[in-house]
């Protein structure tokens, strides 16, 4: 009785993945016989960040109006995978990022909306595609 059970279940399941054109762990909405979508290819970019014009001078990098809202904004990029390096200049005189992009639009974008950059006490003095080496399967003499 059990097994006429399981195989009368097995057979309900089967029949909804061919009647609606499913195969077991395809992702919601997509048929079966829909390529998978590759995702956009990815490059890296640096930012270099400099004192803004509501920088306070008088006061450290975290004691700035504002600066843990940047912060926040990068703890989410990391989140995300998107930002795999960043952090202030031990002189103090601003910080950089290395982040993922798809494009410089989106690189400008990811910059535009760190709210640093949005209230004036960061400016990006710089934003470039970037390609490090792999040193390690670099060739030596």
């Amino acid at each position: 009785m059990r097994n006429r059970l399981i195989i009368s279940g097995l057979a309900i399941v089967l029949g909804v993945l061919l009647v609606t054109g499913r195969r077991a762990g395809a992702e919601d909405g997509k048929k079966a016989d829909q390529p998978a979508r590759k995702p956009a290819k990815q490059r890296l970019y640096v930012v270099v960040h400099g004192h803004g014009p509501k920088w306070d001078k008088d006061k450290p990098v975290n004691r700035q109006p504002g600066i843990q809202d940047h912060a926040r904004y990068m703890v989410k990029l990391f989140d995300a995978g998107k930002l795999k390096h960043g952090g202030p200049f031990l002189d103090g005189t601003g910080g950089m990022a290395v982040f993922l992009a798809p494009d410089d639009a989106a690189a400008q974008k990811v910059v535009a909306d760190d709210p640093a950059i949005k209230s004036g006490i960061m400016k990006s003095t710089m934003l470039r595609p970037w390609h490090p080496v792999d040193w390690k399967s670099f060739p030596r003499k």
